[in-house]
Formats: C-alpha cells, sequence, structure tokens
C-alpha cells in the first residue's frame, strides 16, 4: 500500500495535544480589573479600559471554544483516517491499474 496519499494519525494526534496545552496554558491568565476613573485619568478612558477589558475576555473565549472544537475534530481524524487511508489507497491503486 502506498503511503504517499496517508494521514500521519501520529502528527495529527500531536497537533490536537499542542492545541490543548496552549488552551490550558491560557487558562489561568486573567485581565486585570479596571482602575479606577482618577487613576486613568477620567470617567472617559476608564469607561473605554473597561469596555476593551470585556472585548478582551469575550475574544479569549472564543479561542478556547475554538481550541477545543479544533482539538476535538482532528482527534475525530487522527481516529478515521487508518480505515480511510486503506480504502483511499486501494482504491487508487485499481485506478492506476486500469488503462484510459
Amino acid at each position: 500500500m502506498s503511503t504517499d496519499l496517508q494521514i500521519n494519525p501520529d502528527d495529527i494526534t500531536k497537533a490536537a495535544n499542542d492545541l490543548d496545552a496552549i488552551g490550558e496554558a491560557t487558562d489561568g491568565i486573567q485581565t486585570p480589573p479596571t482602575p479606577s476613573p482618577s487613576a486613568l485619568g477620567g470617567l472617559a478612558m476608564s469607561a473605554g479600559n473597561a469596555r476593551f477589558v470585556r472585548g478582551v475576555d469575550v475574544r479569549r473565549e472564543r479561542i478556547r471554544q475554538w481550541h477545543a472544537m479544533t482539538s476535538e475534530a482532528l482527534n475525530d481524524t487522527s481516529r478515521h483516517s487508518v480505515d480511510q487511508d486503506a480504502a483511499w489507497a486501494s482504491a487508487f491503486t485499481r485506478d492506476i491499474a486500469i488503462p484510459l
């Protein structure tokens, strides 16, 4: 069987594990609380900072969800690739043997 078209499940699993590690590394990061308006030079700056921090929290959660979903998809791909690789390699080998 040719290995040219095979997915290496170990590579896929490593990518999934790397994504999990990145997600876990960012889990403990907390955004600092918004300082008082006087510390930032006024109410407008304090409100702007609070809005920015909320946006950071939303983006961080979306990135965490993306990491989790992508990692899960990569693990599924790794599990299913072995069976599919064998089936496709067999089909391609048969097709190559048949003259046009």
